[in-house]
């Protein structure tokens, strides 16, 4: 194997291992989002709730 072979291996590691850090990145943020969008649908739900009681009143 001669040098260019060797940086051409070294070059597939380094961006196999950019394209895992993108994917671990990529599911973090998906969990993240999921849970501010659970979130934010139990606060839209309980301001409803608090809404409709207000209005029978």
């Amino acid at each position: 194997m001669d040098r260019d072979e060797t940086a051409v291996d070294g070059d597939g590691e380094h961006v196999q291992h950019i394209l895992l850090a993108i994917d671990n990145f990529t599911r973090k943020v998906t969990l993240q989002v999921s849970e501010m969008l659970d979130s934010g649908r139990a606060m839209f739900k309980d301001l409803g709730a608090v809404f409709e009681d207000r209005l029978s009143r």
